[in-house]
């Protein structure tokens, strides 16, 4: 357990509660309630947004800070497990879905041609949650290359990407809707106007994850920051429900709005700060105890199994059993199906890791 860091094992947990509540009806309440219940199911629906960019700081935060080559071994055989695991677990789900008859015609079989097309544009019936997988091989493609960048990242660099990140991904939306307000045009960038490691979230993240937890001195952070910050993520979350619920008053609710005006990141790095700043101030303690850091890396260990196995488990019981249960309200179907996955996942995913071939790729 020593080699693991105690807080980045907290992340992976807070993470993968809202990667599986983010693929539920709770995600998606806010469009269909009414007054101060929207707002709060609004603002659940904003943190969740969190979710990826988190698992992208963890991976920027492990990796970068290594020196991978592309002739090295052990570069090669990380990719090419992540490859495994994408393969067979689309190979799974393709086969339950069709057996089960869900989402496909009782008449249609399962035929290799399919396979490999839906395998190819991530379109398989229920493993749309697996994009995340693409992205993160595309990334350790990529990994040897912002080693080099992340290297050499000082705390300038970080304020000039997290900046160029504002202006694009939020404050040209979030602009055009006050443009809108007064009739007039949205504002259009360009295509050409782009800053790949500013707005790629399989280079941002990871770079901000990075020096975060690489260049950062957390001990450094003083509560006033912290506090400072929280103001600052609250914000964030009231911009992001007052424009998703503008734009539902004008054209409906009638899809996820709130994937619009996305500032995500800033819950994202407001999480990883608290976290590593709570974690490192508890184990300094002088009576800290080890028993706690113990079970929140041993369930971290199993995040990715609890991931994978998620769309597995709603084959078998989310559709034709789970849903048949009248909840009160999609939140508590939601947060019911949460606890579900992952118990039964972390037990799967203990027992298979046991096993020589799955153990060597989960």
């Amino acid at each position: 357990m020593s080699k693991r860091k105690v807080h980045l094992d907290l992340l992976r947990v807070i993470a993968i509660i809202l990667v599986l509540y983010n693929h539920l009806h709770g995600y998606t309440a806010y469009m269909r309630e009414e007054g101060v219940t929207r707002w709060i199911y609004m603002a659940g629906s904003a943190v969740t947004r969190a979710n990826v960019p988190i698992f992208l700081m963890i991976s920027g935060a492990l990796l970068l800070k290594k020196n991978y080559e592309y002739t090295n071994k052990d570069y090669w055989k990380k990719i090419f497990r992540f490859i495994a695991v994408l393969l067979l677990f689309e190979i799974i789900v393709y086969l339950e879905y069709c057996k089960l008859d869900l989402f496909y015609d009782p008449s249609y079989e399962a035929n290799f041609k399919d396979f490999i097309y839906g395998l190819a544009a991530n379109s398989i019936e229920e493993t749309y949650s697996y994009w995340y997988i693409y992205t993160y091989i595309c990334f350790l493609f990529m990994l040897p290359l912002l080693q080099r960048i992340a290297i050499h990242m000082k705390r300038a660099d970080f304020y000039v990407i997290l900046t160029l990140h504002f202006l694009l991904v939020s404050f040209v939306p979030c602009f055009n809707v006050f443009l809108a307000h007064y009739n007039l045009a949205p504002i259009t960038l360009a295509d050409s106007i782009t800053v790949p490691l500013a707005v790629t979230n399989a280079i941002f993240f990871p770079l901000m994850g990075h020096y975060l937890d690489n260049c950062l001195d957390i001990k450094q952070v003083k509560i006033v920051e912290l506090l400072n910050l929280t103001l600052i993520t609250v914000m964030s979350i009231l911009v992001t429900c007052v424009l998703t619920y503008r734009e539902g008053r004008v054209d409906g609710y009638g899809n996820d709005i709130i994937q619009h005006y996305d500032f995500d990141y800033v819950v994202a790095i407001y999480a990883f700060i608290l976290v590593k700043y709570l974690v490192t101030q508890r184990q300094e303690r002088q009576n800290h105890k080890e028993t706690l850091d113990y079970v929140i890396v041993s369930f971290g260990k199993l995040t990715f199994g609890v991931y994978l196995l998620d769309p597995v488990l709603k084959g078998l019981l989310y559709y034709n059993r789970y849903l048949n249960i009248h909840f009160s309200t999609a939140i508590m179907e939601s947060i019911g199906w949460v606890i579900i996955s992952v118990t039964l996942g972390s037990i799967i995913t203990w027992i298979l890791k046991k096993t020589y071939l799955l153990g060597k790729i989960l």
